[in-house]
């Protein structure tokens, strides 16, 4: 057994607002929590800080997700009612069990000296703030992954806080993650057996999966299923996913949370080299624990060649994984800083993720499929969802998925309402209390699968609603009931949060559009395999979220998202039949660290940008939906539902995209707003 840590992850600022405040922590041993929190300032005498404890009522709540792990949201309210905005507000954590007590501090958290410091400059604690109500500025980026390629640029968000710490007006307040925060599908060779070691030890039970497959009692997948990139096969057949990457594709509950942990908390690495977990490719092929796919009659030297592909992969990861390592201090110290909102994308639980209605249903369909999932939404609870808008969790939300994973036996009660409860849970959006105010969008499961396909008139393909409706026309008057019971008013600012963009770069998407969507019709798997999921490929659902922004009217309305693993700045103007223009504003930014677009694959994007641009004689590009929700890309000629004047922004690298890793960085003052992207 490994010598665990006794903090696994965190501490991390979750969901801030005036009346009350959230900070999380994973430990591997109950403890009792307790926060205190100081109101800082700088002696104008001897220019030294002054820490003023504020008088508050502290409230840890806990959830044991395993043997090993034990989740704690405390929630920090003030005995004057409101906490001081545009004040400095440092915290402290208080452990104790019986006699022993430590702080932040026992762990090296607190000492600016110390490697492990989670505290800026000269300041004796970790902190957050409350901007004043007319600014505020916004973080956000998405898609981070242990071996992506690449700077890691939530080291970006740390250097602008290290910068700016006790400049309130310019220090950043918020951090959105909206999407790929772990990739539990795209795991690296070097680090699976890690993993599942981990997370066995963290659960402290083994998870019933011959139960749910019986192929699995048969020796050969059991010794697949145990070794490194052992699983795709296994994945394909018995989840029903489609992800392609899924060589090593996390399974257990167990797993899904050291994904987590091994993230964000760079004591896990030491504890992993430490134990030898983190062997090189030739120690797994002697040891017979890496998984090689081939004909036992091959060729001696097609043998080798193939070794050598898998080596050379496994390798090149390695270097990856050590660049993640040497900027997860500073992630760390990060995510204890700055009210962080999160939401899931796809591989936070697997590659095309509910991508179409034949997905899902085969999915469905399989016993593995769905407990592997709900092993994926409920670490994302625990890790994610719990911090962004605690209220949404009921009593009985945590009753029932308790009572499952302090046994974890299937073919129960417990079990059977794990599953629904989970698995048909449908307030992951929310909104964060920002100023203006931020909805955060789910598009992953609330979505709609429209019948219509493409179809031919004559010679030509006519495409309608291909994609699927990211949210649900229903799901619309809940996000309204959502919006204006957190206080925002229409005619004022208002952000939106979308992992998948709702404005993609128009010159690769109509390429797509008019050259390969079509093919779906022909080659389905097409649509998964360029995950032709996003909004412009059904205008049914792109109309209702026009028709929404027009409802809500809001005087500004911008969009923030992610997923694309590129940057871009994009202005639209709508039009409705008989009302005024609309402004919206859309920025994307990703990857954080997953960069996809080098060699081959960046110059045939390039490529795409040149021709297409090339080709187009007018800088912006017109589109409008026509009443049978068929968008077309040209000035309307008819009567329409809307229309649409887009424009790409061109970024400080005289493109139209960034391919390189970032993190987006916006900046509201009243009315107005100015936004850039953080990169190296």
């Amino acid at each position: 057994m490994m010598d665990l840590p006794l903090i696994l992850s965190g501490p991390i600022v979750r969901r801030v607002e005036e009346t009350s405040a959230y900070l999380w922590i994973a430990l591997s041993e109950k403890y009792r929590l307790n926060a205190k929190v100081y109101s800082i300032e700088i002696n104008p005498e001897t220019g030294k800080y002054d820490y003023q404890p504020i008088s508050i009522q502290s409230d840890a709540q806990i959830f044991r997700l395993g043997k090993k792990v034990y989740v704690y949201l405390i929630k920090i309210q003030p005995n004057s009612k409101i906490l001081p905005s545009q004040t400095l507000l440092g915290y402290n954590i208080e452990l104790k069990k019986g006699k022993r007590s430590y702080d932040l501090s026992d762990f090296g958290l607190l000492s600016p000296t110390h490697p492990a410091s989670i505290c800026y400059g000269n300041l004796q604690y970790p902190t957050f703030f409350i901007p004043a109500r007319d600014q505020t500025n916004i973080l956000y980026g998405s898609c981070r992954k242990l071996h992506g390629i690449g700077k890691d640029a939530l080291s970006l968000g740390d250097e602008k806080l290290q910068e700016y710490y006790f400049q309130l007006e310019k220090r950043p307040n918020a951090l959105f993650l909206t999407g790929d925060q772990i990739y539990a599908d795209d795991v690296p060779a070097p680090v699976a057996p890690f993993l599942s070691a981990l997370g066995n030890q963290l659960i402290g039970k083994e998870e019933p999966l011959k139960e749910l497959c019986k192929a699995f009692n048969s020796k050969s997948l059991q010794t697949a299923l145990s070794q490194v990139n052992g699983r795709k096969e296994l994945i394909k057949k018995y989840c029903q996913f489609t992800s392609r990457k899924a060589d090593n594709h996390l399974m257990t509950l167990g797993e899904y949370a050291a994904m987590y942990i091994m993230n964000w908390n760079p004591e896990i690495w030491e504890l992993a080299n430490k134990a030898g977990y983190l062997k090189d490719f030739d120690d797994y092929l002697v040891d017979d624990e890496i998984y090689i796919d081939s004909d036992k009659e091959q060729p001696p030297k097609e043998y080798g060649r193939k070794i050598n592909i898998i080596r050379k992969e496994f390798n090149q990861q390695q270097k990856d994984m050590e660049r993640f390592q040497q900027y997860l201090p500073k992630v760390r110290r990060l995510l204890a800083n700055i009210p962080i909102y999160m939401i899931f994308d796809d591989h936070d639980v697997t590659d095309d993720w509910n991508i179409t209605k034949e997905w899902q249903e085969k999915v469905a369909s399989s016993p593995l499929g769905n407990h592997v999932i709900a092993n994926a939404l409920t670490a994302y609870w625990a890790f994610q969802g719990w911090g962004n808008n605690p209220d949404a969790f009921p009593l009985s939300f945590f009753t029932k998925i308790g009572n499952y994973t302090k046994r974890l036996k299937i073919h129960t009660l417990a079990y059977t309402e794990w599953l629904q409860t989970i698995l048909t849970f449908r307030s992951w959006s929310y909104v964060a209390p920002t100023n203006p105010r931020s909805l955060i969008l789910d598009t992953r499961t609330q979505r709609a699968y429209p019948a219509e396909r493409t179809y031919v008139i004559g010679n030509v393909l006519k495409q309608r609603t291909n994609g699927p409706n990211l949210i649900r026309k229903k799901e619309w008057n809940h996000l309204s009931e959502l919006l204006f019971s957190s206080g925002w008013q229409t005619q004022t600012p208002l952000v939106i949060i979308s992992a998948t963009p709702l404005y993609g770069v128009h010159l690769i998407e109509s390429f797509l559009k008019n050259f390969i969507l079509p093919l779906t019709n022909i080659l389905p798997s097409l649509q998964k395999s360029l995950d032709l999921e996003w909004w412009k490929f059904n205008g049914r659902g792109f109309s209702f979220f026009h028709q929404q922004i027009a409802e809500w009217n809001p005087s500004n309305c911008i969009i923030l998202s992610g997923d694309a693993h590129m940057a871009s700045s994009i202005a639209v103007e709508v039009y409705f039949q008989q009302q005024k223009k609309r402004s919206l504003h859309q920025f994307t930014s990703s990857p954080i660290k997953n960069q996809s677009f080098d060699g081959l694959s960046g110059m045939a994007l390039k490529s795409i940008l040149h021709f297409r641009k090339s080709s187009t004689k007018q800088q912006k590009m017109s589109r409008y939906c026509g009443n049978d929700y068929v968008i077309h890309e040209k000035e309307a000629s008819a009567s329409f539902l809307w229309k649409e004047i887009i424009s790409h922004q061109v970024l400080a690298n005289g493109s139209m995209i960034d391919t390189k890793n970032n993190l987006g960085w916006l900046v509201f003052n009243k009315d107005s707003f100015r936004h850039s992207f953080l990169k190296k």
